[in-house]
């Protein structure tokens, strides 16, 4: 039996949403979609995800605070979370390192090679 890498993709966008399901094939990945950080925690409470695709913007709750309390109210470091977001500045990037994440991909994310990426990043975290 073929058990699917569990993702939740945090994501407000919904165009964007449909962008990463294409994209992540469902023979690899088991997926779960959030509009906004209070759904994604709900989901990610029960869903009990492998990687997180991260929005930093969202509404009701942002990326950065779903971040914190992933890794350090929970606890997890073993949830990998990899932040999607259009900010790239350096200060940006450092910020959501400084929290444990697994990967940083800015926006517009080549939609072709996503799910070779989150695979990478999966395998190569996993070993």
């Amino acid at each position: 039996m073929q058990t699917n890498i569990k993702i939740l993709v945090a994501e407000d966008i919904k165009p964007t949403q449909k962008l990463y399901d294409a994209a992540l094939n469902d023979d690899f990945f088991e997926k779960k979609f959030a509009d906004n950080g209070q759904i994604a925690l709900e989901y990610y409470k029960e869903f009990k995800p492998d990687i997180i695709l991260l929005d930093i913007y969202m509404p009701i709750m942002t990326g950065f605070t779903l971040l914190k309390k992933i890794r350090h109210e929970f606890k997890d470091n073993l949830t990998k979370i990899v932040v999607v977001t259009s900010m790239n500045y350096e200060e940006d990037v450092r910020g959501c390192a400084e929290f444990g994440i697994d990967g940083y991909l800015v926006k517009p994310v080549d939609t072709e090679m996503l799910e070779q990426k989150i695979l990478d990043i999966y395998l190569q975290q996993t070993k």
